[in-house]
């Protein structure tokens, strides 16, 4: 009786493992498809002949669509399993990026984004609920490195994209992507965990709001992202802004910020399996804010990228762990806390960069991201709401 459970659990861990590997796949195609999607962009402007303004806000339609589709995926999730919503929803992110591309006028781009981004925010949402329900299983860490591969196909997809001749190419191109993207989707979605490992008890098949806890790590996601956005959108304008001399190498910053992303998520869960996740946060807290600090008011152009490199090792850890944390606060419905800390760090992340936009007008470019470092401060001080982490499952 006692081999018979043995080799139950031991099919449990193989089936596991191969799941594991399956939505790291998952994770690694819909980046691959976010960072394909960003060589289009001014090829897209260039098409609809609009300015800057009116192509800006059209572009907000991206995260719109994403934030309308999360809330309903975590239900769907918690009603079906996240299996079936990734097989429902996966798919179709691989298609969708098609639809701006080709768009032949405004409205239609606007439509085409708010779908691409609903396609692809209702992915998110179903691909953490299943890293998670396997990390369960697993009973170690696995979130970060499932965020490190999303990244490696960010870097992937834009830097293919960026080698494509593009301004005589882009249907061969999107072409490409859809058939790479789709191949890796329907690969990964057959070794998945059955649906029954983490469809909602009792309560979940129907919306609720979230906890207190579950909001309030929602908000340090909120923080979180910010920061990324942050980062993306004006590293270089700041580096650009406080040392004009190296204004051809600005360029160095993000990308020694995104080398420090993937050393951290690479590396932190197996850091979180041994400090837990209370220390990870701390730690990356501290780090990210004297990395802010270092990056804004340095004097030298060398510290300031060393400081852009420093807020990426702090920020890689912070959202795969809030994720983590969201779905381990609401244990009779996972799916609905993985969607309100996801919704809510999507929130961060649209709306910062414009809101550090408008505080660098009054304040100044260096002097606004410095005060950056604060959200990391708060992170600090916000991590125990993680602590059920380091309880066993």
């Amino acid at each position: 009786m006692r081999n018979g459970h043995r080799s139950h659990m031991s099919q449990d861990l193989m089936q596991a493992n191969r799941a594991r590997i399956a939505v790291a796949v998952l994770f690694l195609a819909n980046g691959f498809v976010v960072g394909s999607w960003a060589p289009h962009v001014p090829f897209a402007k260039l098409r609809l002949d609009v300015d800057v303004g009116l192509f800006g806000a059209a572009l907000l339609a991206l995260a719109v669509g994403g934030l309308v589709s999360m809330p309903f995926a975590g239900w769907l999730v918690g009603r079906w399993g996240s299996t079936p919503v990734i097989r429902l929803t996966a798919l179709p992110v691989s298609f969708v990026m098609a639809l701006p591309v080709l768009a032949p006028d405004m409205p239609t781009f606007v439509v085409a984004l708010f779908l691409t981004g609903a396609a692809g925010g209702a992915m998110d949402v179903a691909m953490n609920a299943h890293g998670i329900a396997i990390e369960r299983t697993l009973r170690r860490p696995i979130m970060s490195s499932l965020h490190g591969m999303f990244s490696v196909g960010g870097f992937l997809g834009a830097a293919i994209g960026g080698a494509f001749p593009l301004a005589t190419h882009e249907t061969a191109h999107v072409a490409f992507v859809c058939a790479l993207t789709a191949a890796m989707i329907v690969a990964a979605c057959v070794p998945l965990l059955p649906a029954s490992v983490d469809i909602g008890k009792e309560g979940e098949a129907h919306f609720a709001w979230p906890s207190r806890a579950t909001l309030g790590v929602g908000m340090l996601c909120f923080l979180a992202l910010m920061l990324e956005g942050a980062v993306l959108d004006w590293a270089a304008l700041q580096l650009g802004d406080k040392h004009p001399g190296w204004l051809s190498r600005v360029g160095w910053g993000f990308s020694v910020y995104c080398g420090g992303m993937a050393i951290a998520r690479f590396s932190g869960d197996a850091l979180r399996l041994r400090l837990g996740a209370y220390r990870v946060i701390v730690a990356s807290g501290v780090i990210a804010a004297l990395g802010m600090l270092a990056a804004a008011l340095s004097p030298w152009f060398g510290l300031a990228i060393v400081g852009y490199g420093l807020a990426g090792l702090g920020i890689g850890n912070m959202v795969p762990i809030l994720f983590a944390g969201g779905a381990r606060l609401e244990p009779a419905a996972p799916s609905r806390g993985i969607a309100a800390v996801t919704t809510f760090g999507y929130t961060g992340f649209l709306f910062g960069p414009p809101l550090i936009g408008m505080a660098a007008q009054v304040l100044g470019l260096s002097p606004t991201v410095a005060a950056l470092s604060l959200f990391a401060v708060i992170i600090v001080f916000g991590a125990t709401l993680v602590r059920p982490l380091d309880r066993p499952v």
